[in-house]
Protein backbone atom coordinates (compact mmCIF):
# COMPACT_ATOMS: atom_id res chain seq x y z
CA UNK A 1 0.00 0.00 0.00
CA UNK A 2 2.91 2.37 0.65
CA UNK A 3 2.71 5.41 2.82
CA UNK A 4 -0.70 6.87 3.58
CA UNK A 5 -0.88 10.34 1.97
CA UNK A 6 -1.32 13.02 4.59
CA UNK A 7 -0.37 16.57 5.47
CA UNK A 8 2.49 17.15 7.90
CA UNK A 9 1.13 16.37 11.35
CA UNK A 10 1.52 18.84 14.20
CA UNK A 11 2.41 17.25 17.51
CA UNK A 12 0.42 18.38 20.53
CA UNK A 13 3.01 19.91 22.84
CA UNK A 14 2.72 19.33 26.57
CA UNK A 15 5.22 19.73 29.44
CA UNK A 16 7.24 16.53 29.19
CA UNK A 17 10.61 15.13 28.21
CA UNK A 18 11.62 14.07 24.71
CA UNK A 19 14.86 13.08 23.02
CA UNK A 20 16.22 15.16 20.12
CA UNK A 21 19.45 14.59 18.28
CA UNK A 22 22.27 16.75 19.44
CA UNK A 23 22.44 19.73 17.10
CA UNK A 24 18.85 19.14 15.97
CA UNK A 25 17.04 20.20 19.10
CA UNK A 26 14.22 21.75 17.11
CA UNK A 27 13.09 18.30 16.00
CA UNK A 28 10.88 16.57 18.54
CA UNK A 29 11.79 12.92 19.07
CA UNK A 30 10.12 10.05 20.85
CA UNK A 31 11.98 7.93 23.37
CA UNK A 32 12.68 4.28 22.74
CA UNK A 33 14.06 1.93 25.41
CA UNK A 34 17.83 2.08 25.48
CA UNK A 35 18.13 5.27 23.46
CA UNK A 36 20.14 8.00 25.16
CA UNK A 37 19.87 11.64 24.30
CA UNK A 38 19.26 15.21 25.40
CA UNK A 39 16.52 16.23 27.77
CA UNK A 40 14.22 18.90 26.36
CA UNK A 41 10.92 20.46 27.39
CA UNK A 42 7.93 20.72 25.09
CA UNK A 43 7.08 24.27 24.10
CA UNK A 44 3.61 25.37 23.12
CA UNK A 45 4.52 26.54 19.66
CA UNK A 46 4.88 24.59 16.43
CA UNK A 47 7.18 21.61 16.85
CA UNK A 48 10.13 23.37 18.43
CA UNK A 49 12.12 22.31 21.46
CA UNK A 50 15.13 23.72 23.26
CA UNK A 51 17.91 21.72 24.89
CA UNK A 52 18.10 22.11 28.66
CA UNK A 53 21.20 20.05 29.28
CA UNK A 54 20.90 16.46 30.34
CA UNK A 55 20.59 12.94 29.03
CA UNK A 56 18.22 10.01 29.40
CA UNK A 57 19.08 6.49 30.39
CA UNK A 58 17.09 3.26 30.36
CA UNK A 59 15.78 3.49 33.94
CA UNK A 60 12.05 3.84 34.36
CA UNK A 61 10.54 7.31 34.27
CA UNK A 62 7.23 8.75 33.15
CA UNK A 63 6.16 12.34 32.87
CA UNK A 64 3.18 13.51 34.89
CA UNK A 65 1.95 15.50 31.90
CA UNK A 66 -1.34 14.19 30.50
CA UNK A 67 -0.95 12.17 27.34
CA UNK A 68 2.83 12.07 27.23
CA UNK A 69 5.48 9.91 28.85
CA UNK A 70 9.16 9.30 28.37
CA UNK A 71 8.98 5.53 28.22
CA UNK A 72 11.77 3.72 30.06
CA UNK A 73 13.92 6.80 30.63
CA UNK A 74 15.30 8.88 33.47
CA UNK A 75 16.92 12.30 33.47
CA UNK A 76 20.58 12.68 34.49
CA UNK A 77 23.11 15.52 34.36
CA UNK A 78 24.55 16.28 30.95
CA UNK A 79 27.69 14.48 29.85
CA UNK A 80 30.12 16.18 27.51
CA UNK A 81 30.20 14.72 24.00
CA UNK A 82 27.68 11.98 24.65
CA UNK A 83 27.31 9.89 21.44
CA UNK A 84 23.75 9.60 20.14
CA UNK A 85 23.94 10.68 16.49
CA UNK A 86 24.32 7.10 15.24
CA UNK A 87 21.21 5.84 17.01
CA UNK A 88 18.76 6.80 14.23
CA UNK A 89 16.10 9.48 14.06
CA UNK A 90 12.89 9.14 16.01
CA UNK A 91 9.80 11.33 16.30
CA UNK A 92 7.05 12.30 18.68
CA UNK A 93 3.69 10.93 17.56
CA UNK A 94 0.16 12.06 18.12
CA UNK A 95 -3.05 10.05 18.02
CA UNK A 96 -5.56 12.86 18.61
CA UNK A 97 -6.40 12.30 22.27
CA UNK A 98 -3.01 12.32 23.93
CA UNK A 99 0.04 10.55 22.59
CA UNK A 100 2.02 7.38 23.16
CA UNK A 101 5.75 6.95 23.12
CA UNK A 102 6.90 3.58 21.73
CA UNK A 103 9.16 1.98 19.17
CA UNK A 104 8.25 -0.41 16.36
CA UNK A 105 11.56 -0.15 14.50
CA UNK A 106 12.35 -3.45 12.81
CA UNK A 107 8.79 -4.78 13.12
CA UNK A 108 6.74 -5.73 10.08
CA UNK A 109 2.97 -5.41 10.45
CA UNK A 110 0.33 -6.99 8.21
CA UNK A 111 -2.92 -5.12 7.60
CA UNK A 112 -5.49 -7.69 6.46
CA UNK A 113 -8.31 -6.00 4.53
CA UNK A 114 -10.54 -6.29 1.46
CA UNK A 115 -13.13 -4.19 -0.39
CA UNK A 116 -15.47 -2.15 1.81
CA UNK A 117 -12.91 -1.72 4.57
CA UNK A 118 -13.72 1.27 6.78
CA UNK A 119 -11.11 3.73 5.55
CA UNK A 120 -10.24 5.45 8.82
CA UNK A 121 -9.81 2.08 10.52
CA UNK A 122 -7.19 1.25 7.90
CA UNK A 123 -5.38 4.58 7.56
CA UNK A 124 -5.20 5.72 11.20
CA UNK A 125 -3.65 2.52 12.62
CA UNK A 126 -1.40 2.42 9.53
CA UNK A 127 -0.11 5.91 10.35
CA UNK A 128 0.35 4.95 14.00
CA UNK A 129 2.49 1.97 12.99
CA UNK A 130 4.53 4.03 10.50
CA UNK A 131 5.07 6.89 12.91
CA UNK A 132 6.29 4.46 15.56
CA UNK A 133 8.88 3.15 13.10
CA UNK A 134 7.10 -0.03 11.95
CA UNK A 135 6.77 -1.33 8.40
CA UNK A 136 3.12 -1.95 7.44
CA UNK A 137 1.97 -3.99 4.43
CA UNK A 138 -1.50 -4.36 2.99
CA UNK A 139 -2.49 -8.01 2.63
CA UNK A 140 -5.71 -8.84 0.78
CA UNK A 141 -7.56 -11.57 -1.09
CA UNK A 142 -6.48 -10.49 -4.58
CA UNK A 143 -3.80 -8.40 -6.23
CA UNK A 144 -4.54 -4.85 -7.38
CA UNK A 145 -6.46 -2.39 -5.24
CA UNK A 146 -9.13 -2.49 -2.58
CA UNK A 147 -12.01 -0.03 -2.35
CA UNK A 148 -12.34 1.65 1.04
CA UNK A 149 -15.56 3.18 2.35
CA UNK A 150 -16.57 5.94 4.72
CA UNK A 151 -19.51 4.09 6.25
CA UNK A 152 -21.77 3.59 3.19
CA UNK A 153 -19.95 5.93 0.80
CA UNK A 154 -17.03 5.02 -1.44
CA UNK A 155 -13.76 6.59 -0.35
CA UNK A 156 -10.22 5.97 -1.62
CA UNK A 157 -8.59 2.92 -3.15
CA UNK A 158 -5.41 1.34 -1.77
CA UNK A 159 -2.83 -0.81 -3.50
CA UNK A 160 -2.42 -4.35 -2.21
CA UNK A 161 1.13 -5.35 -1.29
CA UNK A 162 0.63 -9.12 -1.07
CA UNK A 163 -2.08 -11.75 -1.49
CA UNK A 164 -3.02 -13.58 1.68
CA UNK A 165 -2.56 -16.98 0.02
CA UNK A 166 1.08 -16.07 -0.63
CA UNK A 167 2.00 -15.00 2.91
CA UNK A 168 2.95 -16.82 6.09
CA UNK A 169 2.68 -15.75 9.70
CA UNK A 170 6.49 -15.89 9.73
CA UNK A 171 6.49 -12.91 7.36
CA UNK A 172 5.07 -10.57 10.00
CA UNK A 173 5.58 -9.59 13.63
CA UNK A 174 2.03 -8.28 14.20
CA UNK A 175 -1.39 -8.12 12.54
CA UNK A 176 -4.10 -5.44 12.25
CA UNK A 177 -7.60 -6.23 10.96
CA UNK A 178 -9.67 -3.09 10.24
CA UNK A 179 -13.45 -3.20 10.19
CA UNK A 180 -16.28 -2.10 7.96
CA UNK A 181 -19.25 -4.43 7.52
CA UNK A 182 -18.45 -5.82 4.07
CA UNK A 183 -14.70 -6.16 4.63
CA UNK A 184 -14.62 -8.94 7.27
CA UNK A 185 -17.84 -10.46 5.95
CA UNK A 186 -16.04 -11.10 2.65
CA UNK A 187 -12.79 -12.25 4.22
CA UNK A 188 -14.37 -14.74 6.61
CA UNK A 189 -15.54 -16.72 3.55
CA UNK A 190 -11.94 -17.01 2.30
CA UNK A 191 -10.14 -20.05 3.71
CA UNK A 192 -6.68 -18.51 3.23
CA UNK A 193 -7.61 -15.39 5.19
CA UNK A 194 -9.18 -17.41 7.99
CA UNK A 195 -6.16 -19.73 8.12
CA UNK A 196 -3.81 -16.75 8.34
CA UNK A 197 -5.76 -15.27 11.26
CA UNK A 198 -6.04 -18.59 13.10
CA UNK A 199 -2.34 -19.39 12.75
CA UNK A 200 -1.35 -15.87 13.77
CA UNK A 201 -3.50 -16.08 16.88
CA UNK A 202 -2.41 -19.57 17.86
CA UNK A 203 1.24 -18.58 17.51
CA UNK A 204 0.65 -15.93 20.18
CA UNK A 205 1.67 -13.08 17.92
CA UNK A 206 0.12 -9.65 18.69
CA UNK A 207 -3.10 -8.72 16.88
CA UNK A 208 -5.29 -5.60 16.82
CA UNK A 209 -8.88 -6.01 15.61
CA UNK A 210 -11.58 -3.34 15.45
CA UNK A 211 -15.28 -2.85 14.76
CA UNK A 212 -16.80 -5.72 12.68
CA UNK A 213 -13.40 -7.38 12.19
CA UNK A 214 -13.81 -9.72 15.22
CA UNK A 215 -16.00 -11.72 12.81
CA UNK A 216 -12.64 -13.02 11.55
CA UNK A 217 -11.76 -14.21 15.06
CA UNK A 218 -15.14 -15.90 15.37
CA UNK A 219 -14.69 -17.66 12.02
CA UNK A 220 -11.18 -18.73 13.01
CA UNK A 221 -12.62 -20.15 16.27
CA UNK A 222 -10.13 -18.39 18.53
CA UNK A 223 -12.33 -16.26 20.82
CA UNK A 224 -13.44 -18.91 23.31
CA UNK A 225 -12.53 -17.78 26.81
CA UNK A 226 -11.01 -14.51 25.60
CA UNK A 227 -12.06 -11.00 26.61
CA UNK A 228 -12.75 -8.68 23.69
CA UNK A 229 -15.03 -6.02 22.29
CA UNK A 230 -16.45 -5.25 18.84
CA UNK A 231 -19.12 -3.25 17.10
CA UNK A 232 -22.24 -3.77 19.21
CA UNK A 233 -24.22 -5.51 16.45
CA UNK A 234 -21.92 -8.56 16.40
CA UNK A 235 -21.62 -9.04 20.17
CA UNK A 236 -24.06 -11.97 20.01
CA UNK A 237 -21.80 -13.68 17.45
CA UNK A 238 -18.83 -13.14 19.76
CA UNK A 239 -20.69 -14.50 22.77
CA UNK A 240 -22.01 -17.50 20.85
CA UNK A 241 -18.43 -18.32 19.89
CA UNK A 242 -17.44 -18.35 23.56
CA UNK A 243 -15.94 -14.88 23.83
CA UNK A 244 -16.39 -12.63 26.86
CA UNK A 245 -17.73 -9.47 25.21
CA UNK A 246 -17.15 -6.13 26.97
CA UNK A 247 -18.54 -2.69 26.12
CA UNK A 248 -15.29 -0.73 26.39
CA UNK A 249 -13.39 1.53 23.99
CA UNK A 250 -10.46 -0.86 24.06
CA UNK A 251 -9.89 -4.31 25.55
CA UNK A 252 -6.47 -5.90 25.86
CA UNK A 253 -6.32 -9.64 26.57
CA UNK A 254 -2.90 -11.20 26.13
CA UNK A 255 -1.85 -10.91 22.51
CA UNK A 256 -5.16 -9.33 21.44
CA UNK A 257 -6.30 -5.69 21.29
CA UNK A 258 -9.91 -4.96 20.26
CA UNK A 259 -12.06 -1.83 19.94
CA UNK A 260 -15.67 -1.06 18.99
CA UNK A 261 -15.70 1.62 16.28
CA UNK A 262 -13.82 4.58 14.76
CA UNK A 263 -14.47 6.73 17.83
CA UNK A 264 -12.23 4.37 19.77
CA UNK A 265 -9.24 4.74 17.41
CA UNK A 266 -7.10 6.93 19.70
CA UNK A 267 -7.20 4.30 22.47
CA UNK A 268 -6.93 1.46 19.93
CA UNK A 269 -3.83 2.95 18.31
CA UNK A 270 -2.15 3.60 21.64
CA UNK A 271 -2.68 0.04 22.84
CA UNK A 272 -1.71 -1.64 19.58
CA UNK A 273 1.56 0.29 19.37
CA UNK A 274 2.34 -0.61 22.98
CA UNK A 275 1.53 -4.29 22.42
CA UNK A 276 3.37 -4.52 19.11
CA UNK A 277 6.46 -2.90 20.66
CA UNK A 278 6.74 -5.89 23.02
CA UNK A 279 6.82 -8.38 20.15
CA UNK A 280 10.12 -9.99 19.19
CA UNK A 281 11.67 -8.47 16.08
CA UNK A 282 12.30 -10.88 13.26
CA UNK A 283 10.03 -10.72 10.23
CA UNK A 284 11.45 -7.49 8.78
CA UNK A 285 14.88 -9.10 8.58
CA UNK A 286 13.66 -11.88 6.27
Amino acid sequence: MGRVPRAQEEVELLPALVVPHRGEARDLDRVRPGLLGDVVPFLEEGNKADEVGGVLDSNSHRSSAPGFGTAACKAHPAREGFPIADRGRTRAIRFGKGSYVADLNGRKVAFLAADMVEQVELTEPWKAVEDAGGSPELVSLEEGEIQAFNHYDKADTFTVDRKVEDVSIDDYDALVIPGGVGNPDTMRADENAVRFVREFFEAGKPMAVICHAPWMLVEADVVRGRKLTSYWSIKTDVKNAGGEWEDKEVVVDGNLVTSRNPDDLPAFNTELVELFAKAPVGAAAR
